[in-house]
């Protein structure tokens, strides 16, 4: 505002001053610079409402990539992956599914937390609570099955920490939540994409702020449900390629 108005006051004063009139006299003939806004959505421009949902989003993230980090990987350093998990097992997906679920119900209780936290300090929360409850469950399931698949490809419980943590710590900048994408990298734009609290936060930010409805939030559910299968699809050949790994080492063995 200040380098909008110094310039507007400075290129009418210099053409008063090619009319005739003196500095002095031209100061007091120029119009000020007028600006008018209008705020669309969160009008009080209070941050409690804007930042409280996405970082209570972040902490959920978080959690679940350090409990998905060593659910795996777990199984590999104390060497129970075949004779525990996968004991009569022949599906990857029942491994999956063992390993998941426990996640998804402490997900719930995590969520019914930060809704009495929600009552408690009067924070703002969707109207629509079923639509709330659809993306954060297409959320959950996305970013266990990342957990999952990361777990499986580093049979290594740190690394495997560190790598998520890697991926999850600078996720909140670039999700566009507080910066437009369109202005970033296209490489940070493609990394942004690959992280499901990104298109979580954009369907939250409609339903919360904007006051939208679950159909205004299909392109950021679809972005969610891609990622659930890709990482399911992928989740599930690592597992597979491990029981194979593990049968050959037990056959040798034998």
């Amino acid at each position: 505002q200040q380098s909008l108005g110094t310039f507007a006051v400075g290129a009418e004063v210099k053409a008063l001053q090619k009319r005739g009139m003196s500095y002095s006299q031209a100061m007091t003939k120029y119009e000020p610079f007028k600006q008018n806004y209008q705020k669309v959505f969160n009008e009080t421009g209070n941050y409690f409402t804007f930042m409280w949902p996405a970082m209570l989003a972040v902490v959920l993230q978080q959690v679940i990539l350090l409990a998905m980090a060593v659910s795996f990987s777990t199984e590999f350093e104390e060497k129970t992956f075949h004779s525990e998990l996968m004991n009569g097992r022949r599906f990857a997906t029942g491994a999956i599914l063992i390993k998941n679920i426990p996640v998804w119900l402490f997900s719930t209780g995590i969520i019914g937390l930060f809704y009495l936290f929600h009552t408690l300090f009067r924070a703002p929360i969707p109207h629509q609570v079923i639509h709330f409850a659809i993306i954060t469950g297409f959320f959950v399931v996305a970013v266990t099955l990342l957990g999952t698949a990361v777990s499986m490809l580093v049979p290594n419980a740190l690394k495997a920490t560190q790598i998520l943590m890697i991926i999850a710590s600078p996720s909140f900048i670039m999700g566009g939540y507080t910066w437009p994408m369109e202005a970033m990298p296209q490489g940070i734009q493609f990394f942004a994409s690959i992280i499901p609290l990104t298109p979580f936060l954009d369907a939250f930010k409609v339903l919360l702020i904007e006051g939208g409805t679950l159909a205004d939030c299909a392109k950021d559910l679809s972005v969610m449900g891609i990622q659930i299968a890709v990482y399911g699809v992928l989740s599930i050949l690592l597992v597979r390629w491990r029981m194979r790994r593990s049968r050959l080492a037990e056959a040798k063995r034998n």
